[in-house]
């Protein structure tokens, strides 16, 4: 599947505190590229900021598993947001977490699927 971007990538520091990108956009659809060679990121992407603001990674034995999405070193992927296949118009939120390391980079492009 290809892929349109939709605005400037945004980069951030995550680490094992969620932190919350704040991204103005018409889409629902965002690549994330987890740019750390050897520690697993989580991401989700949330219409509200305080949705944003408690998601959580997976936790061993967890089986609800975590709110986001897990992605692994050096890996991306495509996350849709927590509110259905219609994108909004203003600021999407995007929750980025580690597992244990701080200071992973995480990449977000807004995209759209052509």
């Amino acid at each position: 599947m290809a892929f349109v971007t939709l605005g400037n990538t945004v980069s951030v520091s995550a680490g094992p505190t969620v932190t919350v990108a704040n991204i103005q956009t018409t889409t629902n659809t965002f690549r994330v590229l987890n740019a750390n060679a050897t520690g697993y990121s989580y991401a989700g992407v949330y219409s509200t900021y305080a949705d944003a603001l408690v998601a959580h990674h997976p936790t061993t034995g967890d089986a609800a598993g975590g709110s986001s999405v897990g992605i692994a070193p050096t890996q991306n992927e495509i996350i849709v947001g927590n509110f259905g296949p219609n994108a909004i118009a203003g600021t999407v939120y995007v929750a980025v977490i580690t597992g244990a390391s701080s200071g992973q980079l995480v990449q977000i492009t807004p995209v759209k699927p052509v």
